[in-house]
């Protein structure tokens, strides 16, 4: 599906699979958006399918060069497989952004919370291979707790719910605004939903 996207970015990708079907050796991909660097590390087991040899990407200005297949190792299959969803769900050119929450900080919880428990990553996975099946309140509850956390909440499903903390954080954060608020969880399912589509 991601050759029927119109974002620029996947289409890049399309166009390497494209090429690695035309059994083409070496591929290498030149972008100052860091974006297509991480779709390239988010579809690199479609590419390992085919009789490629070596695949990099350039990134920035000074084209800081990255070898993907070795680096696919160092990241791990199922980390990079989870990627495209990962991408679209933290804002990419068809999905919107949080309020002053970067990739980084989205990136470093989710390291932090899949050496805890994987289940992240394979609810990611998931998200972005079947994008028709999302109905699962756990998958939501996962996810849901991952943005809370990367807005500073702690959630705990024995004593907290969705709601209840982001009225506490209305009301015990001085002059904050609606943007800076975190998102409800009906919110969050529609994101998620857009999210879902983009990727898968």
């Amino acid at each position: 599906n991601i050759g029927k996207v119109e974002e620029a970015d996947p289409r890049i990708i399309r166009h390497a699979i494209n090429s690695a079907q035309n059994r083409f050796k070496e591929i290498q991909i030149r972008t100052i958006d860091s974006d297509v660097v991480v779709l390239c590390f988010g579809y690199v087991s479609i590419l390992k399918n085919f009789d490629v040899n070596k695949f990099y990407v350039a990134y920035g200005p000074k084209e800081i060069y990255f070898d993907v297949f070795e680096n696919l190792d160092v990241l791990g299959r199922k980390v990079c497989e989870a990627l495209p969803f990962f991408h679209a769900l933290t804002r990419c050119d068809a999905t919107s952004s949080f309020h002053q929450i970067g990739k980084s900080k989205f990136w470093k919880i989710w390291m932090k919370l899949n050496k805890e428990d994987p289940s992240i990553t394979r609810t990611f996975k998931k998200l972005g291979d079947e994008p028709k099946h999302i109905d699962d309140d756990d998958d939501i509850n996962i996810i849901g707790c991952f943005i809370y956390m990367c807005y500073g909440l702690q959630f705990s499903p024995s004593y907290d719910s969705f709601e209840s903390l982001r009225l506490k954080q209305l009301i015990t954060t001085q002059n904050i605004s609606h943007r800076s608020l975190v998102p409800s969880i009906a919110g969050i399912m529609q994101h998620v939903i857009r999210s879902s589509i983009q990727a898968g």
